[in-house]
């Protein structure tokens, strides 16, 4: 199984948990979904529905370090989810929206897979 890795904040220290990522800036409940859970899950979820594309990084959604996702209508708060950035290989190369996909924290189900609407 590949290595995962969590990006560091700017000014920033990660903080461990479940072998290490960035926690929650409110609190953490070990009954909730890892980052590393997280990636796991989005990853399969790649592989079954993204054709081409793999899991990128994998940031908490109160703490993406750039322009957050739009999503229309999402039931869950972006606060509440792991966020998982894709590297889509279909041979574009403009300028165009992020390929995500949302993690309940809570849940640990997949709650969105589709364009952050991010460009720009």
């Amino acid at each position: 199984m590949a290595k995962v890795t969590f990006s560091k904040l700017p000014d920033d220290e990660p903080t461990p948990f479940d072998g290490g990522g960035i926690a929650s800036p409110r609190g953490y409940n070990p009954s909730r979904t890892s980052g590393e859970e997280a990636f796991r899950i989005a990853t399969e979820h790649c592989r079954q529905f993204v054709a081409g594309s793999t899991v990128a990084q994998v940031f908490d959604g109160a703490r993406v370090p750039f322009r957050q996702p739009y999503i229309y209508g999402l039931r869950e708060r972006l606060e509440d989810c792991w966020v998982a950035y894709l590297t889509v290989s279909d041979g574009w190369e403009g300028l165009r929206s992020n390929t995500i996909i949302l993690v309940s924290k809570t849940t640990g189900q997949v709650v969105y897979a589709g364009l952050a609407h991010d460009e720009g």
